[in-house]
């Protein structure tokens, strides 16, 4: 059983016919229904290098990761500068748990996707979302790519329970609980 088999065909295909250019996808689902994990995989497999910019509703500087002691200016210029080097090293860029990016953060994004795209420097930015359909504010930026993610039903589990497990009540309980622990994403086991 392969999950999210249609999210790795997409982001294959996509990434690798813009493998020099200017390309902004956008990924939504609800959470659990493993796009986060499908984009990793698919970036591991073809030994993409790519770096992670998580957002968090506690998280006030999500770029910190990538800024450098010795880069001057404000906070703005500092991030502004430090993302467009980051873009420039041809790694893909993974921002996910978009929908807690301020807008102050949202705003310094689409400078720097503006100014790659005026200049035509190659761009990949993959944006990973847990809403069930596209985010209104994300279309101030230049996306050119956008799938969504279904949710997972609950007869998936119970199909791979019955593909991959004995049928017994032990194995019924069982797989509820990893089912209840895995909070509903069976990426999680």
């Amino acid at each position: 059983m392969c999950f999210n088999r249609d999210l790795k065909q997409f982001l294959n295909q996509i990434l690798r016919e813009n493998q020099n250019g200017f390309c902004v996808i956008e990924i939504y689902g609800p959470k659990g229904s493993g796009k986060s994990t499908a984009i990793k995989e698919v970036l591991c497999t073809g030994n993409t290098p790519y770096q992670t910019i998580t957002f968090s509703r506690d998280n006030l500087c999500p770029f910190q990761d990538i800024l450098s002691e010795q880069m001057e200016g404000t906070e703005d210029e500092q991030c502004t500068t430090a993302l467009s080097r980051l873009l420039q090293q041809n790694k893909v860029l993974v921002l996910t748990d978009v929908e807690w990016c301020t807008q102050d953060h949202m705003h310094m994004i689409a400078r720097v996707l503006n100014y790659h795209k005026i200049h035509q420097y190659p761009t990949q930015i993959i944006l990973e979302h847990n809403n069930i359909e596209p985010l209104p504010y994300l279309k101030t930026l230049p996306i050119t790519d956008s799938f969504g993610v279904e949710p997972i039903s609950p007869n998936v589990f119970q199909s791979y329970l019955k593909e991959h497990f004995k049928d017994s009540k032990q194995n019924q309980q069982l797989f509820q609980q990893i089912i209840q622990i895995a909070n509903g994403n069976i990426r999680h086991f």
